[in-house]
């Protein structure tokens, strides 16, 4: 378990692990609330004892969105949006 605020607000993605470049990207192609209102924020990292470690973020996420997740190992996936509903998902 994460030591974040996610909540039980039903979230869901779809994502998908890309090549460009030569780079491993993950390609988010949709992240939504139920209810659902703007996604504000996404981050890929780690977690590393409970903790969520981002490694790159964007706190203005248009989708489709790629982000970099060449070096690690076992991503984790953050969204938040405009309420602050919070949500996890291994990817």
């Amino acid at each position: 378990m994460l030591r974040y605020s996610a909540d039980e607000t039903p979230a869901q993605v779809s994502a998908k692990r890309v090549t460009q470049r030569g780079k491993q990207m993950l390609l988010l192609e949709s992240a939504s609330f139920t209810p659902a209102y703007s996604l504000v924020y996404a981050a890929i990292g780690t977690e590393e004892s409970g903790v969520f470690l981002p490694s790159a973020t964007d706190c203005k996420p248009k989708l489709p969105l790629l982000l970099p997740i060449d070096k690690i190992e076992e991503p984790v996936l953050q969204i938040v949006d405009a309420l602050g509903h919070m949500a996890f998902f291994r990817v």
